[in-house]
Formats: C-alpha cells, structure tokens, sequence
C-alpha cells in the first residue's frame, strides 16, 4: 500500500518531527534519503536544506519544500515552509484542518488483539470473546446471561464471572483512552468508542 506522505531528507530530526506530525494526523508516512527513488505517494516533502527534488517526471500530485537556509525560488509554484515552523502551520499548508477522526478499533482473531489509535491491545482468550461479543452488538446491551451463553458456551451459569472479565477488559481498553464498556443496572453491558 502507497504512503499518503513521503519525507525527502538527511535530516533525521526533522524527518522525525514531520513523520510524527503527521502521523497523529492518520497519514501514512514513509521517509527516504537524498537519493532514494521516490516511492508511489500522495504528497513529497522535500528538506531542501539537505536533499534536491527529485525529476519532475516522478513527482506527485502535491509537493512541500521546507528550508531554513534557501528561499522559494521565484518559478516554484508548489507549497512551500520557512523552517522552524509548528506542527500547525504544517497542517495548515498540507489541508489537515480539524481535529482528526481516530480509526475505528479493529479486531485480529490470530494474535488476539485490539488495534487502536493508541496501540494494540493483547487480550486474553476469554477476553478476547468477551469484547468480540460486545463489538458484534455494535451498541447494542448485552445481559450477562446472553454473554454467558455466547462467550462461555455453558461451562459455567455463574453470572458473576461475566463481571470479573469485564473489569479485566475495562483496566485494558480504558487505558487505551478510546473504548469503553458501559453498564446499565439489571439490562447488561455494551461496548461504546470514544468518538461515537
């Protein structure tokens, strides 16, 4: 899958702060070195303070050049910073207004995890079911019974079990910051992202 975004420097600091910026953002950032072939990409920022623009034949749709030392010459016509600069003025020129929409947590059934904005999540296999569960019900309030019947298969009729294991998954997916487990008093449980 092609980068959203290409970083074209020598510069590690700097390479470092932009790909961080924006990958806060949601890009998806790769950097290269002077150089490097430019690999398939959406937009190219290119540290002119230490590597060249590549042939205009390989360049894409949207270039940033950013320099502390050189000026926009006269005939560039595409974006340009004036280092230092802030992460905000960055998304400003890039267009990445707005508070970013984090990514839905996904779900992979062969590590057993969460994948989220803020990291990966490793559950355990009954926790791993548990939050399967509650995802499928998209909202929805399960009852502990409904969740002993689809999480437990009937090894136990101990409803309070279902307690102890959403409060090992509550100490998990709280922590991440963006998922959590709702409870409503003789209905059940359901499963609410941050964002909704």
């Amino acid at each position: 899958m092609a980068n959203n975004v290409v970083i074209r420097s020598g510069d590690p600091d700097f390479s470092q702060f932009v790909r961080l910026t924006l990958s806060a953002r949601g890009e998806r950032v790769s950097v290269i070195l002077p150089g490097e072939p430019l690999p398939a990409c959406g937009t190219l920022i290119c540290d002119l303070d230490t590597a060249d623009l590549p042939p205009d034949t390989e360049l894409p749709a949207t270039v940033l050049c950013c320099s502390a030392v050189r000026q926009r010459p006269a005939d560039y016509a595409g974006l340009w910073l004036d280092r230092p600069f802030r992460p905000a003025r960055l998304c400003a020129v890039l267009g990445l207004v707005g508070t970013p929409e984090p990514a839905p947590p996904t779900l992979d059934p062969a590590g057993r995890r969460v994948l989220t904005d803020a990291g990966d999540i490793s559950l355990t296999e009954r926790e791993y079911r548990l939050f399967s569960a509650l995802a499928e019900a998209k909202g929805a309030f399960l009852s502990r019974e409904t969740l002993l019947d689809r999480v437990w298969e009937g090894e136990t009729d101990d409803a309070g079990v279902v307690n102890v294991y959403i409060h090992y998954l509550r100490e998990k997916l709280e922590g991440a910051g963006q998922i959590r487990i709702l409870s409503k008093r003789g209905v059940g449980y359901a499963l609410r992202e941050e964002n909704e």
